[in-house]
Parts: structure tokens; C-alpha cells; sequence
């Protein structure tokens, strides 16, 4: 039974195309080296119900999540691939204030005791996170870049909003989940 987790490793991610039916097609996986930390705050909405002068239930929904992952530095690519950045005549990576953002898929690895987890979160958005530098002392202090990334539920057609699935190392598609695009979960029930 595993005890404990820890570690950052194997951040991907690949761009979601979503049809005019509202059906998505997910792109290949691209690595996203210098990953640092990752927060995940999920948003649930909950109403409370009372009858008999009592509250009686909850109804709970999850309406999304919200990640802060943070990076030494952030590419260039992946800037330009969801953020809306452009490369000028110079190569230099602009940030387009008014640029819209791509949906995108995102994968993180956490190791654990007894075995590695990789989550594959199906459709986000993101905007840079902040930036933090500072000059140079005694020691010489890592500067990091983030992204704020916002987390959207998917229909699977069938009545149930996904946000994300765990593929564990004992599973048989593990290796397959940084090099091949996911898809929406099935249930066999």
C-alpha cells in the first residue's frame, strides 16, 4: 500500500481542438522541462438542503480547478504553443496582451513509495503565473517562472464531467501516456 508521495517530473502537454458539436480531438504530447512545484486547488459548489428545520443534504459539484506550476523557466514553444506569445522577425518571444489562449491537455508525474502516478488533466487554459528574480548574495538563489492553469470538466457523452485521470506504473497504457494523446475515459458500466 503506498504511504507517501513526492517528487515533480514528466510535465507534457498537447493541444485540444474542440468541433462546432463540441466533440475534442487531442494533439501529441510535448515535454515541459523544469518543473518545479505544482497546487491544485479544485473548485466545488456546494447547496446546502434542509427540511424539518434541519439541513437534511448536501448537493456538491465540481465546477473546475485551478493549478499554479511552477518552472525555473518557462519555453519559449510552450509560451507560443497556449499562451498566445508570437516570435517576431527576430526570433525574440512576444507577449500579445490581446492574443487568445489554445485549450490544452497537461500531465504531471508524482512519484510515490511503492509507485509513480501520472495525472492527465483533459482540457485547460493558463496565463502566466508570476515571476519572481532577484539579484545575486551570498548564495545564489533559482528564479522561477509560472503558469496559473485553469481546469475545465469534459463530457464523456454519457452524463459524466471528467477533469482529469491517474494512469499508475503498474497500469499497461503508462508508457503510452507521454507519447501518445489521451482520450475521454469509458467505464465498462
Amino acid at each position: 500500500m503506498e504511504k507517501v508521495r513526492f517528487g515533480l517530473c514528466n510535465c507534457a502537454y498537447g493541444i485540444v481542438t474542440q468541433a462546432e458539436d463540441g466533440s475534442l480531438t487531442f494533439g501529441t504530447p510535448v515535454m515541459i522541462p523544469n518543473a518545479k512545484s505544482l497546487t491544485m486547488d479544485r473548485t466545488i459548489s456546494t447547496t446546502p438542503i434542509f427540511a424539518d428545520n434541519k439541513k437534511i443534504y448536501t448537493i456538491s459539484a465540481f465546477t473546475g480547478a485551478n493549478l499554479t506550476v511552477g518552472f525555473t523557466l518557462l519555453t519559449d514553444e510552450l509560451k507560443q504553443a497556449i499562451l498566445g506569445h508570437k516570435a517576431d522577425s527576430k526570433g525574440h518571444d512576444v507577449e500579445v496582451t490581446n492574443a487568445k489562449t489554445t485549450y490544452f491537455y497537461f500531465i504531471y508525474q508524482v512519484e510515490g513509495d511503492t509507485k509513480s502516478r501520472r495525472r492527465v488533466i483533459l482540457k485547460c487554459s493558463a496565463t502566466l503565473g508570476s515571476e519572481a528574480t532577484e539579484t545575486t548574495s551570498d548564495s545564489v538563489n533559482v528564479n522561477g517562472d509560472s503558469l496559473a492553469i485553469s481546469v475545465y470538466p469534459v463530457e464523456d457523452g454519457k452524463g459524466n464531467d471528467i477533469a482529469c485521470y491517474d494512469v499508475d506504473s503498474s497500469d499497461t497504457d503508462y508508457a503510452d501516456v507521454l507519447t501518445m494523446a489521451p482520450a475521454i475515459p469509458t467505464f465498462a458500466s
